[in-house]
């Protein structure tokens, strides 16, 4: 009986220290719009190798270690990219995140006019714990302002009008449609709606980073209206999707995968995926054609937990923002990278 009950109170007592240290490490809650103060480190590609400026499709077009001094600042999980170099992000703890990027002769050097406020839900009300905050990703048409946000664990998607980074004040507006597609409902909690790019018809693709079939490929789901299409995408070995944009109409997009092991670290994998070529496979066909590799950004290159993306065309020239997911952990960082996509 003694040593039952010694081992109860040894287990209990590390059960309650894990606790004491995750809320020592959870990220204070954003009760109201704040302004965002944003400093900025310039990196190169390759630390090792200062004068490599490409990998696989993509050239390198600057990047940067951003911190700040607002607690609640980290966890970016999706991007999009709007006018006058703006950029709009949410984070899985249930934030808006604007900023405007910085750029010189193309380069990107630097952050400025950061702001932070809660995204709110359809009462109105901010997230009320981390597992109802938990965005993890987003699309935004800056010509309308229309925005959705993809959420897990109460996995979701909320949608919003006229939004505008330029005018903070128009984040702080209630949804004005919560939805529970019941194709989401087995999802696992922490594995959901990872991925989101509209397409040109206006059809969502959300894109599961564990949910699997029967051929272990990822949920990928085509949202029309109250109708809801399952496919599967068959993402790089090893990899899960992170995010995903439309690259080219009416429905290549370009997609964002990530992967980790103790020994190799982080690795982000770039590819574009065909949906409609897709669509057409057999159920249990893997994607073959429907995919073309881009970019591997692994060790020694500058890669972090690869979380968003956004795209922005200029003169022809297509050019890619990739950000991490710091996760709130010491031991990473919130890193924004901008790419040149190449032509084949």
């Amino acid at each position: 009986m003694k040593r039952t009950k010694t081992r109860y109170y040894v287990v209990a007592s590390i059960a309650v220290v894990l606790a004491a240290v995750v809320f020592l490490l959870a990220p204070p809650r954003v009760a109201a719009m704040q302004p965002l103060p944003l400093t900025a480190t310039s990196i190169a590609l390759n630390p090792d190798d200062p004068n490599q400026q490409q990998v696989g499709r993509l050239r390198y077009m600057g990047g940067l270690v951003i911190k700040s001094t607002n607690d609640g600042f980290g966890g970016l999980s999706g991007l999009r990219a709007g006018p006058d170099n703006r950029l709009l992000a949410v984070s899985d703890t249930g934030n808006w995140v604007t900023f405007t990027t910085i750029e010189r002769d193309g380069r990107l050097v630097g952050v400025s006019d950061g702001n932070i406020t809660p995204i709110l839900d359809g009462a109105g009300m901010p997230p009320a714990d981390k597992e109802a905050g938990d965005a993890e990703a987003l699309e935004w048409d800056p010509a309308t302002g229309d925005a959705i946000v993809s959420f897990e664990q109460d996995h979701r998607l909320q949608f919003y009008r006229g939004i505008d980074p330029a005018k903070p004040d128009t984040l702080m507006q209630a949804a004005t449609q919560v939805r529970r597609d019941p194709a989401t409902a087995k999802w696992p909690d922490n594995a959901g709606g990872e991925a989101l790019a509209r397409l040109a018809s206006g059809t969502l693709a959300l894109l599961s980073e564990d949910a699997m079939d029967n051929y272990d490929r990822h949920d990928l789901l085509l949202i029309t209206g109250n109708t809801t299409r399952r496919l599967g995408y068959v993402s790089p070995k090893g990899t899960r999707p992170t995010d995903a944009i439309l690259l080219s109409g009416p429905d290549t997009i370009l997609v964002v995968n990530r992967s980790y092991s103790p020994l190799g670290g982080v690795t982000a994998v770039l590819e574009i995926l065909d949906i409609g070529a897709l669509a057409k496979l057999p159920d249990s066909g893997v994607a073959g054609s429907a995919q073309k590799p881009v970019a591997r950004l692994a060790k020694p290159l500058t890669v972090d937990n690869m979380e968003g993306i956004a795209l922005r065309r200029e003169g022809g020239r297509t050019f890619v923002y990739l950000v991490s997911d710091d996760n709130f952990n010491p031991m990473q960082r919130t890193i924004l990278l901008k790419f040149e996509l190449l032509p084949e």
